[in-house]
């Protein structure tokens, strides 16, 4: 299989690699390998859903997204994904969200969203030493 690798190298850089794929008149497949806030960018990043495909090798901590659509955990067989991926036949629709702001700023969401306490809570898991360290152990969800 003939692809291109694209490696974030900043937050926010993979909203920028997604928009430059899909900015051209061809169909575009994505695979994302990372987590609910890798895939969250790509999707901010998408200029034409019409014209995309994606899979996901999930690799965050929480995986909400993947699990979501029962997309297997396999953290340490990524043979295993990738060869599920490449033997997809089915086409599954997401339905994404869209939060505008007063300022017009939109962003766009696939996994949740939340406001209050829930925005508080997932703020601060975020930024928790804790979360680094589960996520070492590979048992990040724990958090």
């Amino acid at each position: 299989v003939e692809y291109t690798l694209h490696q974030s190298e900043y937050e926010g850089h993979s909203a920028v690699i997604a928009k430059e794929l899909t900015s051209g008149s061809e169909e575009v497949n994505i695979v994302i390998v990372g987590g609910d806030g890798t895939i969250n960018e790509v999707l901010n990043g998408i200029v034409d859903f019409s014209k995309v495909k994606f899979g996901v090798i999930p690799t965050g901590s929480g995986n909400d997204f993947a699990r979501g659509l029962k997309i297997p955990l396999h953290f340490y067989n990524t043979k295993k994904v990738v060869k599920s991926i490449l033997n997809s036949s089915d086409n599954v629709y997401v339905d994404l969200g869209l939060l505008t702001t007063e300022s017009g700023k939109k962003t766009i969401f696939g996994i949740s969203s939340g406001i209050g306490m829930d925005a508080i809570v997932c703020k601060n898991v975020i930024k928790s030493k804790l979360k680094a360290f589960l996520n070492k152990l590979h048992i990040g969800n724990l958090i």
